[in-house]
Order: structure tokens, then sequence, then C-alpha cells
């Protein structure tokens, strides 16, 4: 299986991003820089890394739970 062009990855990248502009603004944002990376040559890895920890479910803590040596 071959590379798609690189025309053919910025399409889908910014149907991506169109697509999720209502739903995940900030995640529409990061796909942005991924795609002036790519139209401008640049390595779009970092921005794509980012992009994707956009969509990532934030993690939480507990402050009030035990640790777990404490319980018996």
């Amino acid at each position: 299986v071959g590379l798609l062009p690189a025309a053919a990855g910025v399409d889908s990248l910014l149907l991506l991003r169109v697509t999720a502009l209502e739903a995940a603004p900030a995640f529409a944002g990061g796909l942005g820089e991924s795609l002036t990376a790519l139209r401008t040559g640049r390595d779009a890895t970092l921005p794509l890394l980012r992009a994707r920890g956009l969509l990532l479910a934030p993690s939480i803590s507990v402050p009030d739970l035990a640790s777990w040596d404490l319980l018996p």
C-alpha cells in the first residue's frame, strides 16, 4: 500500500476539521495548526499529536480518597 498524495491528506484533515468545528472546537483548532504545517511543507507530527491529545478525556484527580496503604 503506497502513501496517499499530500493533497489528499490535507483534504482529509480539512474535512475532519470542518466536521469537528461544532463538537470539538479545540480539536478543530489543533487540526488548523497541522494543516498550516502541511501546506507550508513543515513536519506536522507535533501539531497532529497535540490535536490528538485534545480529543483524549482529561484526567481527574480525587484528593479525598485514601491512599492504598491506609486501607484495612
